[in-house]
């Protein structure tokens, strides 16, 4: 699971539109994630995201190595949208941390049976996403 969802990550980073808003970026991210856990049996991903906040030692180091990495580049594109004129004093590492968060509650939602489909899950993380960023907006 590691390795499909660092290709997942690569891959959906590799594929943003650049003209695009900010927002669309970062739900277009986070939707390519949401598509890989949806192609897994519910258990695989269940079993992952229950290992994400309990497991220590290597695989432990794995995840932590694969969050580090896709808040780093969150952060990147914050700072790319800032430096478009899209965003206005945006402190982008935390705002990072806070847009992973919105996505991982979505996927929890998911997990739990709140949302079931990508659509609900985009347009749930899309809304979160709008929400958040929209304290940067310039005024």
């Amino acid at each position: 699971m590691h390795d499909r969802l660092a290709r997942a990550t690569d891959e959906a980073f590799a594929t943003i539109t650049a003209k695009a808003p900010i927002d669309a970026q970062v739900t277009d991210v986070f939707a390519s994630l949401y598509e890989l856990y949806l192609s897994q049996p519910r258990g695989l991903g269940l079993a992952f995201v229950r290992a994400v906040a309990t497991s220590r030692g290597p695989n432990a180091d794995r995840i932590q190595a694969l969050t580090q990495g896709l808040l780093s580049r969150l952060a990147s594109l914050l700072r790319a949208a800032s430096e478009r004129g899209e965003l206005v004093d945006v402190p982008a590492s935390p705002a990072a941390f806070n847009l992973f968060a919105a996505y991982f509650m979505v996927l929890f939602a998911w997990l739990s049976g709140t949302v079931g489909s990508l659509a609900e899950m985009r347009a749930t993380v899309a809304g979160l996403v709008a929400l958040q960023l929209r304290a940067f907006a310039p005024r």
